[in-house]
């Protein structure tokens, strides 16, 4: 059989509805494997020479994924200053190039709340295991591009309202060790993402960052909260106790009450606890307030990307408040998942509980279903009898080609 005939049985083939997978409302999310990703984010990711190779390797990898899922790719070049040594012992300082990688499902832009964002960490600090800070960001940020994309372009359920942004932000020097450059997400809102939405707020619907979202643990007093952390969130604080201080959920944090803010936080609150149902672990929404005494556990909170969007000022040096959502598992607050490996130094495979995939994997699919709710319209099914006549006239075709070039 020839190449070409190969290529438009494939053809034909893609477009008869597959038989339907998970499915809720139409959307399929089944075959969520942040794993495949994760095999490729072991190693570090922190911006230095001997670095360098897994660094470019990592980063065409994100923008092949992006492409194959049928997304429009640029890579964003930015440079900035780092610490040579990612513990931050000494204090050489060097020029580093940084590269995000940005995938756009576009539709309409300038539409009031048009524009979202989902956006994950790519580097690594050099300090903390790099599948969780941030390989799993990454992962979950790939699998739901391709969800949403196999869901919206592809399978002919959906149509694309507003337009989607996925990006994976380089170099986060606000969790790296006394690196005194500007990160990736300052750059991204500065320079790519204030001009693509006519630096226009209103057009501005919110960002979804996910940022260290792996490490769920079932044991008791595996979660640390901070001295103040009674005063800031008392509700909070009284669930996590009664609960036996389990690091049993994953945070969402955001900023302010805002309309905007408020409209994302219930939107993807809703859709998690949906995704969620009866599992074992809970999303707790972690509202920061302007003048909150920014104690030990919300200054890790404030170093993730989200912070751009909070303290972004425009051409005129505005604060425009950009509403953003952090996802995180609190990090460091956290007991560390290499405490929980029988060998030493642990192996990947090790690190990868069913635990914690579900706990990602919940993640994605509740990031998925928001995605829809806001950017999407479900199509009408097709008629029974239309799909029946598609189906056979597309059978059909396929066995004449195929004895055809046989």
């Amino acid at each position: 059989m020839t190449l070409l005939t190969v290529a438009l049985l494939v053809t034909l083939a893609g477009t008869a509805r597959a038989a339907p997978g998970k499915e809720v409302k139409g959307i399929d999310i089944s075959g969520i494997d942040v794993t495949d990703h994760l095999e490729k984010l072991s190693e570090s990711r922190y911006p230095k020479e001997e670095n360098q190779a897994n660094r470019d390797s990592v980063r065409d990898y994100i923008a092949d994924r992006m492409q194959y899922y049928g997304l429009h790719v640029e890579q964003q070049k930015f440079n900035t200053t780092v610490n040579k040594d990612e513990k931050g012992i000494t204090s050489e300082q060097i020029q580093v190039e940084g590269t995000n990688v940005i995938g756009i499902q576009r539709a309409v832009t300038k539409s009031p709340g048009g524009v979202i964002v989902v956006g994950a960490d790519y580097d690594s600090n050099g300090v903390s295991d790099p599948m969780f800070r941030n390989g799993a960001g990454l992962a979950a940020l790939l699998e739901v591009a391709r969800l949403y994309t196999v869901n919206e372009a592809w399978s002919g359920r959906y149509a694309a309202n507003y337009t989607t942004v996925f990006v994976a932000f380089d170099i986060n020097t606000k969790l790296h060790q006394a690196s005194p450059g500007q990160p990736g997400g300052h750059f991204f809102i500065r320079e790519w993402l204030w001009p693509f939405i006519d630096h226009n707020v209103t057009f501005f619907g919110g960002a979804v960052i996910l940022d260290s979202i792996m490490n769920v643990n079932y044991n008791d007093n595996s979660q640390t909260l901070s001295n103040e952390f009674q005063n800031l969130f008392p509700e909070m604080q009284t669930r996590v106790e009664e609960g036996g201080n389990k690091g049993d959920f994953l945070a969402m944090v955001s900023m302010g009450n805002k309309d905007d803010t408020v409209k994302l936080r219930d939107q993807f609150s809703g859709n998690y606890n949906k995704a969620r149902k009866a599992e074992r672990f809970r999303l707790e929404d972690m509202q920061l307030r302007n003048g909150m005494a920014f104690d030990t556990i919300v200054q890790q909170f404030v170093k993730s990307e989200n912070i751009h969007f909070w303290t972004f000022k425009d051409e005129n040096e505005k604060t425009v408040l950009l509403p953003a959502i952090l996802l995180t598992d609190t990090a460091t607050f956290r007991t560390d998942p290499a405490s929980t490996c029988a060998s030493v130094p642990c192996r990947p495979k090790d690190l990868l509980t069913e635990d914690r995939i579900e706990f990602v994997d919940k993640t994605v699919e509740a990031t998925v279903h928001f995605l829809f709710s806001r950017q999407a319209t479900l199509l009408p099914e097709q008629p029974s009898a239309a799909s029946s006549l598609q189906s056979s006239f597309l059978t059909v075709a396929m066995v004449c080609l195929a004895r055809l070039y046989m």
